[in-house]
């Protein structure tokens, strides 16, 4: 991109992006992580995974609208800022990244 300022002198700018987009999920064959409700208002619950681990949460689009690091199982999740729609919430472990879907309302 080139910016001219008001002399007439002219500098190229440069700038680099990285985006992440999630763009399929898969299931873990034998998981036993779950998220309920799956229809979500207010908040909700992660359970089935050993430990403490990273939950986001993402648009249908790939955009991050929540992040908490150190949850357990069973910790309540607050999710009355999400807007409403499909999200994906992505549940990293040090072994493994498990992914769900909610419908937040």
């Amino acid at each position: 991109m080139a910016v001219i300022d008001g002399k007439g002198s002219s500098e190229v700018r440069t700038w680099h992006y990285t985006v992440s987009v999630v763009t399929r999920t898969e299931e873990v064959s034998g998981s036993t992580m779950q998220v309920t409700p799956a229809r979500v208002r207010d908040s909700f619950v992660v359970t089935g995974v050993e430990g403490v681990f990273s939950l986001r949460v993402y648009s249908m689009s790939g955009k991050l609208l929540l992040t908490q690091e150190q949850v357990r199982s069973g910790q309540r999740v607050d999710a009355s800022a999400l807007p409403a729609g499909i999200h994906l919430v992505v549940v990293n472990t040090p072994a493994a990244s498990f992914t769900r879907r909610i419908v937040k309302y």
